[in-house]
């Protein structure tokens, strides 16, 4: 998965941000009725989301099968390892937030998120293939 440019991400909020405008004030005038508008926002947002939700899921308990067909591993190896991996932001609570990083060019803040400097451009590249791209 490649690095989105920042720039890229501020004009897809934008265009986001002008086509909700769009549709309150369509909503507003009675042009779109109100369940219609909650009816595009789900079609459009929630279900592509949902279906790749559906999909992952899919693929880890298809991975999570050959692993234990594989190695004899058990569902209490697997909680364990999941607990573990979890406390390792030094919190046990179902996330694994990364602590954000300096540019190793300009010494700003990096985003995690993006892995790359809004500031200078750098991408660090952590070598971690679950950053987020």
């Amino acid at each position: 998965m490649s690095t989105l440019d920042p720039l890229h991400i501020l004009n897809m909020i934008w265009e986001l941000r002008k086509e909700l405008d769009v549709l309150e004030d369509d909503t507003k005038s009675g042009v779109v009725p109100e369940a219609q508008l909650e009816q595009n926002f789900t079609s459009r947002r929630i279900i592509p989301l949902d279906a790749r939700l559906n999909k992952l899921t899919l693929i880890c308990r298809a991975m999570w099968s050959l692993i234990q067909e594989k190695t004899g591993a058990t569902e209490a190896d697997l909680l364990r390892r999941i607990t573990e991996i979890d406390g390792m932001d030094g919190r046990v609570d179902g996330r694994v937030i990364k602590p954000a990083l300096k540019c190793p060019k300009c010494k700003s803040v990096v985003c995690r998120q993006f892995n790359r400097c809004l500031f200078c451009g750098h991408e660090p590249g952590s070598g971690d293939p679950f950053d987020e791209a």
